[in-house]
């Protein structure tokens, strides 16, 4: 089982309770799952670091 093919069992059978997922589904989930949080915290965290600069102009006036 490929990873594309992992990841879509994994997503597929998400609320699926009767059951354990299979090795790769588990790892490429969790592999998937990282991944999206990783990008999600450095998106994120460009902003915030752009809204500090701005504040910190706002508290000097």
């Amino acid at each position: 089982m490929g990873p594309r093919s992992a990841i879509y069992s994994g997503l597929k059978h998400t609320f699926d309770y009767s059951g354990r997922a299979t090795r790769p589904e588990w790892w490429y989930m969790h592999v998937a799952w990282f991944a999206v949080s990783y990008i999600n915290n450095l998106l994120n965290s460009n902003n915030q670091i752009s809204r500090s600069e701005g504040t910190s102009e706002i508290i000097e006036a």
